[in-house]
């Protein structure tokens, strides 16, 4: 099958744009960006946006995909793939093509869009080739972007879980992501699995996770490692208040508690708190001084 004439597009798009009142409401955002299209790419942008307001056959639009030229394809693939996550009949062809651009085609904000539709489906119909996809290498490369990550993470995790070997394994590499409420609700989510960590570096991990003071002095050795998970903002990126709230956040006083525990201290850090963090300062302050008293 090849694509649509830009003649047939045009059709198709005035017919569904009379049959649906909030349509141009519904691309408004494109619109503003327009002018970066060929009239070709506009009518399947604009065609693949309104795919939840009328579905297209999703065979089409998948072979649509694979027919693009590819100067094309790097501006639309995007929102095409979106629209297939609409498309009817979704079967098992097209969430292992949504599987495949998520792991080798799209590095941006868009596959966060893509990946709750895709994970929901393997979740309910192939549970082991959506936990087996998860725990691939090509995976991990798709998920060192960060925004698209962070919003990845949050919703594996949050997700209805699943009693599976493979769902635990891949639960725990959440342990040590950057972001701390995602490894709070990791660890919360194995907790509520039944699993328990089998060794002290997984014991300080879920310490770090769910930030357990009580549990430093007993895992002390293995927090040096564990606590590097915490990630701090770049001193010279701080302009608004939001940058500097960041240093407000729980796991910077864990992050203290952590220092007053170990031998080996990582004092810029904590000079970092100390300076910034209107939460956790004194605190910081108190440590540093009985540093250099020492």
């Amino acid at each position: 099958m090849r694509l649509p004439t830009e003649t047939t597009l045009q059709e198709h798009l005035a017919r569904v744009v009379r049959q649906h009142d909030r349509f141009p409401h519904y691309i408004e955002p494109y619109q503003r960006h327009k002018h970066d299209f060929s009239p070709m790419e506009q009518g399947l942008v604009q065609l693949a946006l309104m795919a939840s307001l009328a579905p297209v056959d999703s065979d089409t639009l998948h072979n649509w995909i694979r027919e693009l030229p590819e100067e094309q394809r790097e501006k639309t693939r995007i929102f095409l793939l979106q629209a297939l996550t609409f498309a009817r009949p979704f079967h098992q062809g097209v969430w292992l093509a949504l599987l495949n651009h998520l792991q080798h085609y799209i590095p941006d904000e868009g596959a966060a869009c893509i990946f709750p539709v895709w994970y929901q489906w393997g979740l309910q119909h192939h549970p082991d080739a959506l936990l087996a996809a998860l725990n691939h290498p090509d995976w991990s490369r798709w998920k060192s972007y960060g925004s698209v990550r962070k919003q990845a993470e949050f919703w594996v995790v949050a997700a209805q879980p699943i009693q599976h070997p493979e769902c635990l394994r891949y639960l725990q590499n959440f342990l040590q992501a950057p972001d701390g409420e995602v490894r709070e609700q990791a660890a919360r989510t194995l907790l509520n699995l039944g699993w328990k960590p089998a060794t002290r570096s997984q014991q300080a991990r879920m310490a770090v996770a769910l930030r357990n003071e009580k549990a430093i002095p007993h895992l002390a050795s293995k927090m040096q490692h564990a606590i590097s998970v915490v990630r701090f903002p770049n001193p010279k990126s701080l302009y608004t208040a939001a940058d500097f709230e960041a240093f407000n956040a729980p796991e910077m006083g864990f992050f203290v508690a952590v220092m007053e525990n170990i031998p080996q201290k990582s004092w810029e850090k904590v000079a970092l708190i100390a300076r910034y963090s209107s939460k956790y300062g004194q605190r910081a302050r108190t440590l540093l001084e009985q540093q250099n008293s020492n």
